[in-house]
């Protein structure tokens, strides 16, 4: 068995991947999904996705998420006929490594609730619960009216909205400055991703992201000004976004939704979202 670390991944391995995932998603009965970028990695050069492989092909796939200096998320996927074989032992071994040679010392082991395995697999690890992210579908037919907001538009955005938008994303998500600025950076740069600007009456307002390169249309990073939030602008811009990603019917269009955020679940139902998964996310120490 050869395993293969790496900072980034080739289309050739992303396409692998994706396939692999969607045999073992097929075979669990689950909806796993495992994000395949590395634009938002804290430290661009360390590896952050580790395969298995064999003469069949992927046997197991590992991807840490650590856009962050103090934290890191771990998915991974082995395939069902070679689980109980030490393969994710493995590759969760030279992960820890690499994260330790970079100063980590608390991970998130994420796995889905419905897994059959969760309760042996977490058996393994020191782990403790921290919290669950629902993952939401959009069902058009569900959708509500929206209210239009008098002076409220939405684009995608321009090189020269990047200033004011990385200042709302800072202050809506607590962010620094920098990290506000690679999101926002990366997702306007990015070709599997795009980044759409809000305004009410030609002022900056708010912002959303959305991710093309896997199986949906995913959104992220929606946020509003706090100076202008409680305006009914979140809805307006989620659905004046819908309108526009619903020309592509080949793909769903979802967004993930913290469990502890339940306020927000009225205003994702009412556009027309409704829940298909939950994700658990359990904490570990390396050291």
């Amino acid at each position: 068995m050869e395993f293969v670390s790496c900072s980034v991944l080739t289309p050739e391995q992303k396409g692998r991947i994706r396939n692999f995932m969607a045999f073992c998603n097929e075979s669990d009965r689950m909806y796993y999904e495992i994000y395949l970028g590395s634009e938002y990695s804290f430290y661009p050069d360390m590896n952050i996705f580790y395969l298995a492989e064999d003469h069949s092909g992927i046997v197991g796939f590992l991807m840490v998420y650590a856009d962050e200096a103090d934290g890191a998320e771990i998915s991974a996927c082995v395939h069902p006929a070679r689980r109980r074989q030490g393969i994710f032992s493995a590759l969760f071994q030279f992960a820890c490594r690499e994260l330790e040679r970079f100063h980590y010392s608390t991970i998130l082991l994420k796995t889905e609730k419905a897994f059959a395995g969760q309760r042996e697999f977490l058996s393994h690890f020191p782990a403790v619960y921290r919290h669950s992210e629902f993952l939401m579908i959009w069902n058009p037919g569900n959708r509500q009216p929206c209210t239009a907001v008098s002076g409220f538009s939405i684009r995608p955005a321009e090189k020269e909205d990047l200033p004011a938008l990385t200042a709302i994303h800072a202050a809506a998500f607590d962010n620094p400055p920098d990290v506000a600025e690679t999101y926002i950076r990366e997702t306007y740069e990015g070709k599997d991703s795009s980044l759409y600007a809000a305004f009410l009456g030609g002022t900056p307002v708010g912002c959303v992201s959305v991710d093309q390169s896997g199986t949906y249309q995913y959104l992220f990073g929606l946020c509003i000004d706090p100076g202008h939030r409680h305006q009914g602008l979140g809805r307006s811009m989620l659905s004046r976004l819908l309108e526009l990603l619903s020309a592509d019917s080949r793909r769903e269009i979802a967004l993930g939704v913290d469990r502890e955020n339940m306020a927000a679940l009225p205003l994702y139902e009412s556009c027309g979202f409704s829940r298909r998964s939950e994700t658990q996310y359990f904490e570990m120490k390396l050291r």
